[in-house]
């Protein structure tokens, strides 16, 4: 009995030196994991380009999107008139920024309404940048739109711009995504043209 008991002492022995052994290994030669701090953005974080040297723009573009601030619904004309728009332009580029130089808000007369930027605005890659017409805007109207202007100094995909129009009061809900539709290519010679 003695004998076993002293074989089971040395196995025990012998599993906690390969234990050991493993552990005083040289450490394996990948990279640590790295944790990046996820941090929420300020609301609408726009760069305004004033404080950056503007470059000369290559391309861009005037889009056009609609948006509904009132929609008919009844016979007679009646308005339903508590819809929320936000206008929402996302850069679906991975390595260029693009530049709003202007984000224009219109009546269904034509009539401008309300001017969102005064200075251009940097979007990075990947980012959006969005425009809200509240529910209860005095100056909404059934055929409004936006005209957003972008420009890049270096080729670009042009940005997808689009609508969301949505209400929930009354127990009934409403939305509608109406997309961006391209109005007029500006080049090289235009595109900084207000």
């Amino acid at each position: 009995m003695a004998s076993r008991g002293f074989l089971t002492h040395i196995s025990g022995l012998w599993l906690l030196a390969a234990g050991l052994g493993i552990g005083c290994a040289e450490p394996a030669t990948s990279e640590p994991e790295r944790h990046v701090p996820v941090t929420d953005p300020a609301p609408l974080d726009i760069r305004r380009l004033s404080t950056f040297a503007r470059p000369s723009s290559v391309v861009g573009q005037l889009i056009y999107v609609a948006v509904y601030p009132q929609i008919f619904h009844r016979k007679g004309g009646k308005l339903y008139t508590a819809l929320g728009n936000t206008v929402s332009v996302h850069n679906i580029n991975l390595d260029t920024s693009i530049y709003l130089t202007a984000v224009t808000y219109f009546g269904r007369k034509g009539n401008r309404l309300k001017e969102f930027i005064s200075d251009a605005v940097v979007v990075g890659p990947l980012e959006t940048k969005q425009f809200f017409i509240a529910p209860d805007d005095p100056q909404a109207d059934t055929g409004a739109n936006f005209i957003v202007k972008w420009e890049a100094d270096a080729p670009a995909n042009r940005p997808l711009v689009e609508g969301l129009v949505i209400s929930t009061s009354a127990q009934q809900g409403i939305s509608i995504i109406t997309e961006g539709h391209v109005m007029k290519s500006l080049t090289s010679s235009t595109a900084g043209v207000p």
